[in-house]
Order: C-alpha cells, then sequence, then structure tokens
C-alpha cells in the first residue's frame, strides 16, 4: 500500500476536523507516490546551496528549525520517504543510496503543526551528511573523545534504538545531539530545541521530536 492510500485514510480518520484534513492532503501533496521504488529515486542536490554550518540550536546548513514545511520543500525538492501521524510529520531526503536499497547519506526533517492545524514547522533535523560540520569542525566520523573536548556537558542517554550498535550523546542545553557508531565514532548528527533532550523513536528507526510545544 503506499503513502496515497495511508495519507487518505488519515483524512476519513479526521473528517471531523477539517484543517488536520487539508493538511494532509497537502502533506500527500508533496510527498507523492512513496512507494518502495521511491528508494531509487534520484537524489537530490543541496550543490546550490553552499552553507554547510551545523549551527547548535538552531541549523544544518539552509535547513532551520522553526522553518515552514513550504520553505523546506522549496529547497530540497520532492521528498524520497515520509510519514504522517496527527500533527506530526517526518520527512526524508537521499544522497546516493546504496544499491541494496539502504538509505545511503540522508537528510532527515521532523515536523509539527502548529496550533491552528494550518501550518508545519521544523522541529528537529537529523542526517549524516559528512559535509555539515559545526564551528568547531565536529562531523560525521569525528571521534567521541574530539564531541566530548567540545561538548563536555554531553550526556550519554539511551532511546529505544533499533541499532543496539548505535549510541546517542546529548548537548541538550545547547541542542544537538550525536549518534556514535560501535567504534566510537560520530555516525549521526540531530539538532533539536536548546533544552529539551532527544528521547524518542520516529518511523524509520532514528531520533525524532522529544515532545510538542
Amino acid at each position: 500500500m503506499t503513502l496515497k492510500v495511508y495519507c487518505v485514510s488519515l483524512v476519513l480518520m479526521t473528517k471531523e476536523c477539517l484543517k488536520p484534513a487539508l493538511g494532509i492532503v497537502f502533506i500527500c501533496f508533496i510527498i507523492g507516490n512513496c512507494s518502495p521504488a521511491t528508494l531509487e529515486a534520484a537524489p537530490f542536490s543541496l550543490a546550490a546551496h553552499a552553507e554547510s554550518r551545523v549551527v547548535e540550536g538552531q541549523s544544518i546548513g539552509p535547513i532551520k528549525l522553526g522553518q515552514q514545511l513550504e520553505a523546506v520543500s522549496a529547497i530540497l525538492g520532492k521528498t524520497d520517504r515520509g510519514d504522517a501521524s496527527m500533527g506530526r510529520l517526518t520527512f526524508s531526503w537521499f544522497v546516493q543510496p546504496s544499491e541494496q536499497g539502504s538509505r545511503g547519506n540522508w537528510l532527515d526533517v521532523f515536523f509539527l503543526r502548529d496550533e491552528d492545524g494550518h501550518r508545519y514547522f521544523v522541529k528537529e533535523i537529523h542526517t549524516n551528511l559528512s559535509r555539515f560540520k559545526t564551528a568547531d569542525g565536529i562531523s560525521i566520523g569525528s571521534s567521541l573523545d574530539s564531541i566530548t573536548h567540545y561538548y563536555p556537558n554531553i550526556h550519554f542517554i539511551n532511546p529505544p534504538s533499533m541499532d543496539s550498535s548505535i549510541s546517542v550523546y546529548d548537548s541538550v542545553e545547547r541542542g544537538i545531539a550525536f549518534e556514535m557508531d560501535k567504534d566510537k565514532k560520530c555516525s549521526g548528527i540531530i539538532l533539536h530545541k536548546p533544552g529539551v533532550a532527544v528521547t524518542q523513536m520516529d518511523p524509520f528507526g532514528s531520533i525524532s521530536p522529544s515532545g510538542s510545544e
């Protein structure tokens, strides 16, 4: 069953409330047909965006916390994968997906709907793209020792991970978390609101927004 069908079922579930339904119809328009074949779609390109800085608690490259869904879509184009639940969206863009059908390099953006149900805003950003670096040069592949040097208040959290080989270390106050592989090398960067710890899982097995505002 494609995501189009899934979205239609969500609309029927929320027919008593017009605003959520309109939001879901808009989601379907952006995602398109997200069947398994979507994994073979052409990768998105950030070539036009020179910004590659990770700013803790603010942005990863051109994508910013608090940014509207329409603005993100204008930058990144059609999504490769998406999931919708009541008031929450998860979109993924793949870069150089592997021949085995895995996501390869990717950028995930998590959205929450505002109170009036009209708009969705970026809540968290999650990526394994090595081009994105902090001002201190921390990026994918950085060691845990290097990360703790620049983030001395970082602490280990233990979300219900689908991959037991991944550990998550969160600098809650600065709004950035790092996924570490079994060799204690950074394999993912998660940007979130400062002061709000990352604790939950999204449908794809990565970290997702830990609550709403």
